[in-house]
């Protein structure tokens, strides 16, 4: 079917290219460009109508925009492609998957925003993952991850686990299918230790939920949509301008089968912690030779002023 081009076509997808490409300019993610579910057909139209014209920088922006907003409200166990071109009414095949899947990687390109350059048949879902996230429809399963994680290690004992450690940890807890592929990833590691953190200053009263939309790096409904389905108990903002780093705890890491003293990272990095007479330069503090067990740690937490 050929669609004939008007004015107002060209001057519509001009419009929205000009716009979104500003906005992406401005992003760590494309995942931050949001449009309502329901205007996501007028992008496909857009799309469309262009799509065989010579307007290609500026279709090549609306596919992306439309393609992360896709990623975010439809990407399930059927894949990304079904879903994203069903909205541009094109048959599902490689043909069109390389043809949009390459449009889109040189776009990602050209804004700064591919952080990693891929191989195989994943290679533009993986890149579009990327951007998004945890999308709507993972956001349940991801909550119930994040409450065992918090449970097993809390979050700063989250954010010490390396990749193979929490890989090792998300098998377990969610052996198969996207979701589990994404977490067992370079960037779902990144991406959930970036969460926990958030999540740490939430509790500890450094961050409001207000504050939580304007979080860079995130979908701005994610963590209205994440904490539906955590129990997350807030404390009050702090009214003094020191702030007291949070006391360490013990946990038993049953990754590393070790026991070990959690300290704030934050406090770690700033030298706040020592114990005995040695400053800790690393957490978790592993806990490996029988004089390091005692029944009472003694130490100081220096206090962080805030400008």
């Amino acid at each position: 079917m050929t669609v004939r081009l008007t004015d107002q076509h060209r001057q519509n997808i001009l419009s929205k290219a000009d716009q979104w490409s500003g906005q992406l300019g401005e992003c760590e993610y494309a995942g931050e460009i949001v449009v309502p579910e329901e205007n996501l057909e007028g992008i496909a139209q857009l799309v469309r109508q262009n799509l065989d014209g010579n307007l290609h920088g500026q279709v090549g922006v609306c596919s992306l925009v439309l393609a992360v907003n896709c990623m975010h409200y439809d990407f399930d166990e059927d894949g990304f492609w079904p879903h994203f071109l069903h909205r541009l009414c094109l048959e599902d095949n490689s043909t069109n998957q390389n043809r949009f899947g390459l449009l889109i990687e040189r776009k990602l390109e050209s804004f700064g925003l591919l952080h990693e350059y891929r191989e195989g048949p994943w290679r533009y879902v993986n890149a579009l993952k990327e951007q998004c996230g945890i999308t709507h429809k993972e956001i349940p399963r991801y909550a119930d991850i994040l409450l065992s994680i918090r449970s097993s290690y809390g979050w700063d004992g989250l954010r010490a686990l390396d990749l193979r450690n929490f890989s090792q940890f998300i098998s377990r807890y969610c052996p198969s299918g996207h979701l589990s592929k994404f977490l067992r990833s370079k960037s779902g590691w990144h991406f959930t230790r970036s969460v926990s953190r958030t999540l740490l200053q939430l509790e500890s009263g450094h961050l409001q939920i207000e504050d939580l939309s304007s979080v860079r790096g995130y979908h701005p409904n994610f963590f209205s949509e994440l904490l539906a389905h955590l129990s997350i108990q807030t404390l009050p903002t702090e009214t003094t301008t020191a702030t007291s780093f949070l006391q360490p705890r013990l946990a038993f890491l049953p990754d590393l089968m070790q026991i070990a003293l959690i300290f704030s990272r934050d406090g770690v990095n700033q030298r706040a912690y020592t114990l005995g007479d040695q400053i800790i330069t690393s957490t978790p503090y592993l806990l490996q030779d029988v004089h390091d067990f005692q029944t009472t740690f003694k130490g100081k937490i220096k206090y962080s002023q805030s400008s």
